[in-house]
């Protein structure tokens, strides 16, 4: 018989990896000495400020996912058999309970900048310091590099010359990766009202908390601390390592890089956030066809 107790330790496993990931991340942001101020950033982030937001944000999360779990299997600690494989059916609940971790950091970023008084010039929405076509002309370009050149290297030559298997313990049984296979069944029950939403929440709304908390967050701090190339890798597989998914993590730190680079070639965050949603919608259209 399996208990309540049993699905939630299976489901929110992952907290303890997103805890220790963050942990690492604020104690290389807050232990590293300061080499140097960078100019293109205005505001110097607090430990307590983003310890904090973070504490606040994820046990917020945190709670939001035991309530969830908690609510279908009706708050029975052994749950009838028609519940568990009704939880276990709808794709949706994994699909809120893998998005409920983006919510956790954009309540972060709310409190962080609440407690701060950080604006959003501050932390890099401001207009880039190239020209508008040569910014969407390194947009454009940087979507055909990950599109054609860093996903081929990520899933089929590296892995192909490593002899790692592409499916996985994040991997469904047909070979697609867990958060496609989440996404397609969702569109394939989901009502119009829920496309939409789905589009809304993966296509706009994830990139623009991911690139407020990685790169404009933590690459900003990172970059006034050590060497611009181990600020960029450093956010970089930090960002790659949240998503939790092994099958996704080279081509995750080949964008993390791009995106980074972005933003601290034009210090503006604008670009990275075009190229985020254009990526994401990309593959919702892929993913819904």
């Amino acid at each position: 018989m399996i208990t309540t107790w049993e699905i939630l330790a299976a489901i929110l496993q992952s907290w303890l990896y997103i805890s220790l990931f963050l942990i690492v991340a604020i104690v290389a942001i807050y232990f590293l000495p300061y080499r140097s101020a960078f100019a293109n950033f205005d505001v110097i982030v607090n430990k307590r400020y983003l310890g904090g937001a973070i504490l606040i944000g994820l046990s917020i999360t945190l709670m939001a996912d035991i309530l969830l779990v908690g609510q279908v299997l009706n708050w029975s600690l052994h749950p009838s058999i028609i519940a568990v494989e009704d939880f276990m059916r709808k794709t949706w609940h994994f699909l809120a309970l893998a998005s409920f971790t983006n919510c956790g950091l954009g309540i972060t970023i709310l409190i962080f900048m609440r407690m701060s008084g950080a604006g959003w010039k501050s932390i890099g929405f401001r207009a880039p310091d190239i020209s508008m076509k040569l910014m969407f002309g390194a947009i454009i370009f940087a979507c055909i590099f990950c599109c054609y050149i860093i996903a081929p290297i990520a899933y089929r030559i590296l892995p192909e010359l490593l002899q790692i298997p592409l499916v996985n313990s994040r991997s469904t049984n047909n070979g697609l990766h867990l958060d496609s296979w989440l996404l397609r069944e969702s569109f394939s029950h989901a009502s119009s009202q829920g496309k939409i939403l789905i589009i809304l929440w993966i296509g706009f709304l994830d990139p623009l908390i991911e690139e407020v908390f990685y790169r404009g967050i933590l690459l900003k701090e990172l970059l006034r601390k050590v060497p611009a190339w181990i600020a960029l890798s450093g956010q970089a597989l930090l960002f790659a390592a949240m998503h939790l998914d092994s099958a996704r993590f080279l081509y995750l730190v080949g964008l993390g890089l791009t995106l980074g680079y972005l933003v601290k070639r034009t210090s503006s965050l604008l670009p990275a956030v075009i190229l985020h949603v254009i990526l994401n919608v990309l593959t919702l259209i892929v993913i819904w066809n």
